[in-house]
């Protein structure tokens, strides 16, 4: 690529009662959300969003910075929980209607969303019939020193925004559907992770199609940030369109594990197929 690329995330998990052995609303237990979040020092920070947890940490410029600031972001994480709770990476969860009857479980994200196949605004999810919540692993795609940059330019122009996006879904989407292919992954696109979700930022965009199932591992995190430095650079190079929008749509969305096996093997590079072979 011809430019720098940050790597951030923005990813939700599930709270743990160590001692009941459940997952339990992150709600009463945090007791503080995005508008007063608890601050881990170090651009560390964590809340409650809805019924689950959610984090924010400093940005990566390097695969190796990526990893030690997931490792860093549990440690803190779990230190300041405690001993009576832990983290979890599930990717969906039926919550009780107690826990789901408080105001606060039923805020959805106040950010509008955007979808990348109809170049449309996406219409949040209604909670209001469900005991059903979702843990994202959103990842934020930005461009190093992008307040120096013109408005036209690779990463800041809407239009490259959106190509980036589409590549994404080629070349990480469609990977994840073979990567994180549980029950509990399935029930989250009820709700959330549909093909082509992002939100578009001054800086770059945020890539919404992911659970939170890849910051599981650092073998995970590595692969996820090397196939995301991927996608960028095709869609700079404008060589991502390899497979037709329609399939991509429903490889993603109707979690279709053996078109998107069959998928991979046609069109990605060796290294990364054997290397989603060893941690599917």
């Amino acid at each position: 690529m011809k430019f720098n690329t940050t790597f951030g995330h923005d990813v939700e998990l599930c709270l743990l009662d160590k001692k009941a052995q459940k997952i339990v609303s992150a709600i009463p237990v945090l007791g503080r959300d995005k508008d007063d979040k608890i601050d881990l020092g170090d651009e560390y920070m964590y809340y409650h969003d809805n019924t689950l947890l959610e984090e924010n940490s400093p940005v990566a410029q390097t695969k190796e910075e990526a990893k030690d600031i997931v490792k860093t972001l549990f440690k803190k994480i779990r230190k300041h929980l405690g001993k009576n709770y832990d983290i979890a990476c599930v990717p969906s969860y039926n919550f009780t209607k107690e826990e789901c009857s408080h105001e606060k479980a039923m805020i959805v994200g106040c950010n509008a969303e955007f979808c990348a196949v109809n170049i449309e605004q996406v219409n949040p999810a209604d909670l209001s019939e469900t005991l059903l919540r979702t843990a994202g692993g959103h990842i934020a795609v930005g461009r190093v020193g992008w307040e120096k940059c013109r408005s036209g330019d690779f990463l800041l122009n809407p239009m490259t925004k959106i190509n980036c996006v589409r590549a994404m879904d080629i070349f990480v989407g469609i990977p994840s559907i073979v990567l994180d292919n549980t029950e509990a992954s399935k029930e989250r696109k009820k709700l959330y992770g549909k093909c082509g979700r992002h939100r578009p930022k001054d800086w770059g965009f945020e890539y919404r199609v992911l659970s939170n199932f890849w910051v599981k591992t650092p073998k995970m995190v590595d692969l996820i940030y090397d196939l995301t430095m991927y996608s960028i650079e095709r869609a700079e190079n404008e060589d991502f369109q390899v497979v037709d929008i329609n399939e991509v749509v429903h490889i993603i969305d109707d979690n279709d594990v053996d078109l998107a096996k069959s998928t991979i093997e046609k069109v990605m590079p060796k290294e990364f197929i054997q290397r989603i072979k060893e941690l599917a």
